[in-house]
């Protein structure tokens, strides 16, 4: 499912800690003054099984999640994220941060 945006954020997992994760989706809602004009795409490199992706999807079901369970590494991941939503900007961060006001 690809979408124009303006901004697409871009954060890969392995096995996240659940907690940690759902505070950094909660941040970009909260913080998120584009709405519709940015995407938030979570690669996820953990293998099939190894957590609840449904606590994720179920909960955020906005939230773009991709399943990447070959792991073929950071980079690519990041490269799987890029190419899922078309934008004009792209901000690759970590998922253990925050966004603040």
């Amino acid at each position: 499912m690809e979408q124009k945006v303006i901004l697409s954020i871009v954060t890969v997992t392995y096995k996240p800690d659940l907690a940690e994760l759902k505070l950094f989706i909660d941040s970009f809602y909260r913080y998120n003054d584009l709405g519709r004009d940015a995407c938030l795409i979570i690669v996820d490199n953990s293998p099939l099984g190894s957590w609840d992706t449904s606590a994720i999807t179920t909960e955020y079901p906005d939230v773009a999640f991709i399943p990447n369970p070959s792991n073929p590494g950071f980079g690519a991941s990041n490269n799987a994220g890029f190419e899922y939503c078309q934008s004009e900007y792209v901000l690759f961060i970590n998922n253990d941060v925050e966004f603040l006001e």
